[in-house]
């Protein structure tokens, strides 16, 4: 079960001894910004999908449940090295794909199911209108600056050595303690981007598709990034950029309209 860590939780308050110019703690302020910036992602994730038919108390509502309990439970779950998931199951995920992005996926599919489709994107007949954002350009950027972020998301993902919390003094590790190395987790997560890219061009030759696609690959390959080698890497996140699209179609074949692709992404 979920146990609330109360003595954890004040010690990261961002006025804590722990927060700041503390020479003993090089990590504490790194997981809190890490952290609050996951609990942010979910919701952001949840907001592509819902974009143009949401009411805004609505989407505050759904937010903070998102965002403050469902992301919480799973992460205990399965992103914590004494998470019943990771003891019981050996569940492995270092990089969030389940307990952020398929979490956030799934409860922005529930929500879009409830909601309906935007005003235009389904004809009498049930088939589908194809609504395009009115800028690629800044499309292409924001997916971009995405990417970017998900250099700072995984590389804070591991403990360096040396600190009152590592795993080790001398050797990076996973959250669970496993050992890792920085340089893993830049490379591996690189070719992820370029799998995911390359995947999705071969599938759609779309350019939204194709940014949108260094995302399905990053995700896809974000669990085991720091244990896989980089061809492993790439040809898993080569058949997520191939799946999302997929994905994105049946689901819009469904009746459910996902306004940036975001369920089939995550």
């Amino acid at each position: 079960g979920f146990i609330p860590d109360f003595e954890a939780g004040a010690g990261g308050l961002p006025w804590g001894d722990a927060m700041g110019p503390n020479l003993q703690d090089n990590a504490t302020g790194v997981f809190w910004g890490a952290f609050t910036l996951f609990a942010c992602t979910t919701a952001s994730i949840m907001s592509g999908a819902v974009i143009e038919r949401i009411r805004m108390a609505a989407f505050i509502v759904l937010a903070v449940l998102l965002g403050s309990v469902v992301w919480n439970l799973s992460a205990s779950w399965g992103w914590h090295y004494a998470g019943w998931m990771v003891t019981s199951w050996g569940y492995h995920d270092m990089g969030a794909s389940g307990v952020v992005h398929m979490i956030s996926g799934f409860f922005a599919l529930g929500v879009l199911i409830n909601l309906g489709p935007r005003v235009g994107k389904y004809n009498a007949d049930g088939s589908p209108n194809q609504i395009r954002g009115h800028s690629l350009p800044m499309t292409a950027t924001g997916l971009m600056l995405i990417v970017v972020g998900f250099f700072g998301f995984l590389g804070a993902c591991i403990v360096y050595p040396g600190t009152a919390i590592s795993w080790s003094a001398t050797q990076w590790a996973n959250i669970y303690g496993m050992p890792t190395t920085l340089s893993t987790i830049c490379f591996n997560t690189l070719m992820a981007v370029a799998g995911g890219i390359i995947g999705c061009y071969v599938k759609t030759r779309d350019p939204f598709w194709m940014m949108s696609g260094a995302l399905c690959g990053v995700i896809s390959a974000a669990a085991g990034l720091d244990i896989w080698y980089p061809g492993l890497a790439f040809c898993v996140a080569f058949a997520g950029g191939i799946l999302g699209p997929w994905v994105a179609g049946m689901i819009e074949r469904m009746g459910i309209d996902d306004a940036v692709g975001a369920v089939s992404v995550h």
